[in-house]
């Protein structure tokens, strides 16, 4: 019986003992399967955080594009440029100018409820991911005006927990502003009083500067030497010099361009010039249509190697005969009572614009006086014939058209008193019941110049203050004042450039100006308020005045004020000249980012 006993503990005792077993076995597959599932998910997390920073980097350039591109303006919590800044502190300016734009909400839709940040949004999927965009590092040009040149891009999303961040270099590339709608060297709502022994200067056709061509705006070489034919694009590569990068933005798509020619040898004497249409620019290259070719024995192909673009300033698209109708794809705007010009083959051929109107495409069409056309020799710009209407195919497409530009163009009264002196037309007052300057409540006059609104300007500007202004301005500036007037008499004007004073201005200086043809600075003037000009400092450009009571800020209209646009002194104030406005206006608009390749990594 004991002994029977003894074996049935022994058969309990090993069921029992293989039952822990089993538990132990149990136990330690359910935690190592927990263990695994919660792995897979954590894996899951992760790889949707990672495709989440990805799609930040990759949305990057449509979410900037749609929502409010980068202009490059410095907010007040950043370092504000100096005029003895160093690439470095420039650097570190953009870098946390560039934060700033990416963690700012700009209203995108209808309602104040619709805002939306570059640099912040959601991904939802299975999860929902957090996705911040944040810049690192940012490289500027090396010389002054100091541009951003490139910018690292971190993309940070958050899943679950889950934390990944993806970088990506972008290249960055300033666009032109475009050319303002400028009627006049001066332009002013206010009336002008012109004293002493000042000059204004206009433009008119027989200027022998004024040929419409802004030449070697670029270098381009060619992709082949095959032989040109009208209407079949070709490639050309865009150089990578200074100049190229700096104006290529201006060959806008819809433009004419000339190209110097040769023959499929090489061995052409002399220089003969195709007219091409851009079809579209790349940055680095240009897709070029040939519109007009002239007759090379055996073909004509682009010269070989590097080679300098002319830019077309105004370009004629079609002539329509019947309507005395010229359309023309212009940067200058057509005013009515302008003279355009037009040459072929040495002759220049005159008429007066009757009325202008925009077409749906954008270009201008200036309807010219009824058999009014006139023709002359280059040779003797004075001796004018009566000519019978040119036929509709009398002008090839991409034409070059010049125009005349006023020297004063103003919605009040002009005085010119002394010895004072003005070439170019005075327009004063109203047409057809419509004031010559419009309003600038509402920002109607700044609106119509810039075709923007000042916030939208101030956001590409680079901000000065009236105790920072120092005078020496390239590129887009914003000068504000809190006492609404700013003093540059001892800040000499300089620099190529556009300025935007928001407030009243008065300068009162000595420069290189006067009739020796010399400039101290070029590109454009903008008062938002009155202007007084004494001394001989010269522009070369244009100015625009307001007469205007701006807010604090300089973005609104407050009230008008009625005094006059006042200049004085000896020499040429303003000469208008639209080389220099195109250099002003280039690289003086929104950033555009490429992305690099092979920079994309996670960390």
């Amino acid at each position: 019986m004991l002994k029977n006993r003894d074996a049935g503990a022994a058969v309990i005792v090993t069921v029992l003992f293989v039952g822990i077993v089993l538990i132990g076995i149990l136990t330690i597959t359910s935690s190592l399967s927990i263990r695994s599932r919660s792995n897979t998910a954590n894996e899951a997390m992760a790889f949707q955080a990672v495709l989440a920073s990805e799609s930040g980097v990759n949305s990057f350039l449509s979410r900037s594009n749609r929502i409010a591109p980068y202009g490059g303006s410095t907010p007040t919590t950043c370092p504000a440029a100096t005029s003895t800044e160093t690439p470095a502190q420039a650097a570190d300016r953009f870098l946390c100018s560039f934060n700033a734009w990416l963690a700012t909400s700009f209203q995108t839709g209808a309602t104040a409820a619709n805002v939306e940040a570059v640099g912040n949004f959601t991904v939802s999927d299975d999860n929902t991911a957090q996705v911040t965009l944040t810049a690192i590092k940012a490289e500027v040009t090396s010389t002054l005006p100091y541009k951003l040149k490139a910018i690292e891009l971190q993309a940070t999303s958050t899943v679950s927990g889950s934390s990944t961040r993806v970088l990506q270099r972008f290249t960055a590339l300033k666009n032109e502003l475009g050319y303002p709608n400028l009627p006049g060297a001066v332009t002013s709502w206010p009336s002008v009083d012109l004293n002493g022994n000042a000059e204004i200067a206009g433009y008119t056709t027989e200027n022998t500067s004024n040929d419409g061509i802004l030449q070697n705006r670029m270098y381009v070489t060619r992709q082949n030497g095959n032989a040109l034919a009208v209407g079949t694009p070709v490639t050309v590569n865009i150089g990578t010099d200074s100049v190229s990068q700096a104006y290529s933005s201006q060959a806008t798509v819809g433009s004419y361009v000339r190209l110097p020619l040769n023959n499929l040898t090489g061995t052409l004497t002399g220089t003969q010039y195709g007219i091409f249409k851009v079809i579209n620019n790349s940055a680095t290259a240009l897709s070029l249509e040939p519109v007009s070719l002239p007759s090379i024995l055996g073909g004509g192909t682009i010269k070989a190697g590097s080679v300098g673009l002319d830019l077309i300033m105004n370009g004629l698209k079609t002539y329509d005969s019947a309507a005395n109708r010229l359309n023309i794809v212009a940067r200058e705007m057509f005013v009515k009572g302008d003279t355009v010009s037009i040459t072929v083959n040495g002759t220049r051929y005159v008429n007066t614009i009757e009325s202008t109107a925009l077409n749906p495409d954008g270009t201008q069409a200036v309807t010219v006086t009824a058999n009014g056309w006139k023709s002359n020799s280059t040779s003797s710009p004075s001796t004018y014939t009566a000519v019978s209407t040119p036929s509709n195919t009398f002008f090839n497409e991409g034409s070059v058209v010049t125009k005349s530009t006023n020297a004063v163009v103003t919605a009040g009264t002009f005085e010119g008193g002394g010895s004072t002196a003005t070439s170019g037309g005075i327009l004063t007052g109203s047409t057809g019941g419509t004031s010559l300057v419009p309003s600038p409540y509402d920002n109607t006059l700044f609106i119509q110049t810039f075709g923007m609104t000042p916030n939208q300007l101030k956001s590409m500007s680079t901000l000065w203050t009236a105790d920072t202004f120092n005078g020496a301005m390239n590129g887009l500036n914003w000068v504000s004042s809190t006492t609404g007037s700013i003093n540059a008499n001892s800040s000499k004007m300089t620099g190529t450039g556009v300025v935007v004073f928001a407030g009243d201005l008065t300068i009162n200086q000595s420069g290189g100006g006067g009739a020796d043809g010399s400039c101290d600075f070029k590109g454009i003037i903008y008062v938002r308020g009155n202007l007084n000009i004494q001394g001989n400092l010269e522009l070369c450009g244009a100015i625009v005045v307001e007469g205007s009571i701006v807010s604090a800020d300089g973005l609104t209209v407050t009230n008008t004020d009625a005094d006059d646009t006042d200049f004085a002194g000896t020499g040429r104030k303003v000469s208008y000249n639209p080389d220099y406005i195109m250099d002003a206006v280039a690289g003086a608009g929104n950033y555009a980012f490429t992305p690099v390749v092979a920079s994309w990594r996670q960390r």
